[in-house]
């Protein structure tokens, strides 16, 4: 007889009919589970009970607990069969099963507990890229390297629209364009920011056409700017820029350091139109870049903000100091400054010889602020110096296509002032006031205090003294 292993399953279950199995198997199978059982002698009398003799009887009727299933190996003879390995137990509890050497079963692949922690290779994490740097809300502005070679300027130049504070005057105006030689400005000189009142004139629009060289050429000779009136340049929001003084009437002061500018160093003229004397700093939201362009001066060079590079990389910035000093505490600007060569960074005409061999102003922190005299060649000349100044002498042509310029206090870029230009008496010195008041038959205090200023306002003056501008002009000598 061939004996094999046969695995043996004890289950407790009820309502078995145990007289189906031969009571030779069971006697057989009794043996073997006697170690097994936690109530042997239970066992025991129950097969005996249930063994049959010739009637089968009803099987027990025993309520079911809870099955628990015991594996065990045991060698029967072939002559059992499959149908027959299976024993019931009526038990209430659970059994203790005694330690069983179990047949070695295949290597099942573990089952992952949830609640176990996995340990897993670790990453290296990689470096998330650095985030881009935000940039400065400025107005960006791309490399000067372009300036004077030919290439037309536009894209230096700002879309402007009307600051919503300034409702109750005109929009402001701008256009460029080029052609081989040369680009052409029109603008109204209306500012694009908050225009704050710091004279008695009320802001006007002005008519203004700048033609401008687009390959700047040095002159011979710097072209002096002293105690001009009159336009030097136009900045890249279309409002014109005068020098560094006021007018005759005013002492030719300086406007910055007798706090006649505004925020961003602008004021009103006699006539209404609006011009820049100092640094346009508002124009940016970060002043403090190398190579932003202010503007464009008349000769076709540019005006840019007083920041170089510090090094090769530019990882820094360094602030140009002008050259001219303050020597003295006089009113009249020019007078108070001396051009000393080596105390600053900058030439006479406030600015210096770039990188790539092209020449820039600076708009300096002092005097004179944007230019110190014109460097190169005007395609026109839209301002009058020295002399022709306090004469109101005509120029060779303006930015008003070809009018005089107004006197400063008047309109300082385009117009001439009703009755003639300039504003001072004779050879450009100051007003004899005294005189000015005899003729007109009374007191100096009165004709000083009618024409206010600096800047004077003739209009105004006129009409309190009521006269006419003209008469108010011959009488102080223009």
């Amino acid at each position: 007889m061939t004996v094999r292993s046969i695995r043996i399953v004890r289950v407790c279950i009820c309502n078995r009919n145990l007289d189906l199995m031969p009571k030779n198997f069971i006697l057989i199978v009794l043996a073997l589970l006697l170690s097994a059982c936690s109530a042997p002698e239970q066992v025991i009398e129950t097969l005996v009970q249930e063994i049959p003799t010739t009637v089968p009887v009803e099987p027990i009727d025993i309520q079911p607990a809870e099955a628990t299933v015991a594996v065990v190996d045991a060698a029967v003879e072939e002559t059992a069969t499959e149908n027959d390995v299976v024993v019931v137990e009526p038990t209430a509890e659970a059994p203790t099963a005694q330690p069983v050497e179990p047949t070695p079963a295949p290597t099942a692949e573990p089952v992952a507990d949830p609640t176990a922690v996995t340990e897993t290779e670790p990453v290296e994490n990689e470096e998330a890229p650095a985030a881009d740097a935000a940039e400065p809300a400025t107005n960006a502005q791309p490399a000067i390297t372009s300036v004077g070679t030919g290439i037309c300027p536009t894209e230096y130049f700002m879309t402007v629209q009307a600051d919503p504070a300034n409702g109750a005057y005109p929009a402001p105006s701008l256009t460029v364009t080029c052609n081989a030689d040369s680009f052409t400005v029109n603008t109204n000189s209306i500012p694009n920011y908050e225009f704050v009142p710091m004279t008695p004139n009320q802001l006007v629009a002005a008519d203004l056409t700048f033609n401008i060289p687009l390959n700047p050429t040095v002159a011979a000779e710097p072209i002096s700017i002293v105690n001009s009136i009159g336009s030097l340049g136009v900045l890249i929001n279309g409002v014109q820029f005068n020098g560094p003084n006021e007018a005759a009437i005013g002492g030719y002061g300086d406007p910055f350091l007798d706090e006649l500018l505004d925020f961003c160093g602008g004021h009103t003229g006699g006539r209404g139109d609006y011009h820049a004397h100092s640094a346009p700093a508002c124009l940016y939201d970060n002043w403090q870049q190398a190579n932003l362009v202010v503007g464009y001066a008349i000769d076709g060079y540019p005006v840019l903000a007083p920041f170089v590079c510090a090094d090769d990389a530019c990882s820094s910035v360094r602030e140009l100091r002008s050259s001219w000093q303050r020597t003295t505490d006089v009113v009249a600007a020019w007078e108070a400054h001396e051009y000393i060569a080596g105390s600053g960074d900058l030439d006479e005409c406030n600015g210096m010889v770039q990188p790539d061999g092209s020449y820039a102003y600076y708009a300096t922190a002092t005097f004179p602020y944007m230019l110190g005299c014109i460097k190169g060649t005007p395609l026109q000349i839209t301002f009058q110096s020295g002399d022709a100044a306090g004469q109101g002498g005509p120029p060779a042509g303006n930015g008003q296509q070809g009018q005089p310029p107004q006197q400063e206090g008047g309109n300082g870029g385009g117009q001439p002032p009703r009755g003639g230009g300039g504003g001072g008496g004779p050879q450009g010195g100051q007003p004899d006031f005294a005189a000015a008041a005899a003729t007109l038959g009374i007191t100096e205090q009165a004709l000083r205090d009618a024409l206010g200023g600096p800047p004077p306002n003739f209009e105004a003056a006129a009409a309190t003294l009521g006269i006419s501008v003209e008469v108010l002009q011959a009488a102080l000598g223009n």
